[in-house]
């Protein structure tokens, strides 16, 4: 039997807030024992007080480490690389962005629905004939 090939995953991220449109970020996935490590970091990190410094900077070596590419650049057209450096020297509400898109590709959270959505709706509601059947003859 041929031995079956493990490969790394990528995610190109999806964002939520408006204001992150159009940037791209493509990054790998974890493997089982760095996501169990950066979820224990989340957790210290979410908690607050001493622990949560740590915590931030181990978050943010494990995604510097995992980025392959994004678009990210300064008002001066100055790419940003994405080293540790690069997420350093931005906001953390947009690099906690990235971490909360990157786990919730490596998560599998789905994205939102498609226009074509019913969105949970009743889609076969208009087409259902609503009125009181008549009364069959009695034979």
């Amino acid at each position: 039997m041929p031995p079956f090939v493990v490969k790394p995953k990528a995610y190109r991220l999806v964002f939520k807030d408006a204001e992150l449109a159009g940037l791209e970020v493509t990054a790998r996935s974890l493997n089982t024992g760095q996501f169990l490590e950066f979820q224990a970091a989340r957790l210290e990190q979410a908690r607050g007080g001493v622990a949560a410094e740590p915590a931030t900077q181990k978050m943010l070596e494990m995604l510097s480490a995992s980025i392959i590419s994004w678009n990210a650049e300064t008002e001066d057209e100055v790419p940003i690389p994405f080293t540790m450096d690069g997420l350093r020297s931005l906001e953390l509400d947009f690099t906690m962005a990235i971490i909360d898109a990157w786990t919730g590709a490596i998560n599998g959270v789905s994205g939102p629905l498609s226009e074509t959505s019913s969105g949970g709706s009743p889609s076969l509601e208009g087409s259902i004939p609503m009125d009181v059947p008549s009364a069959s003859p009695v034979s």
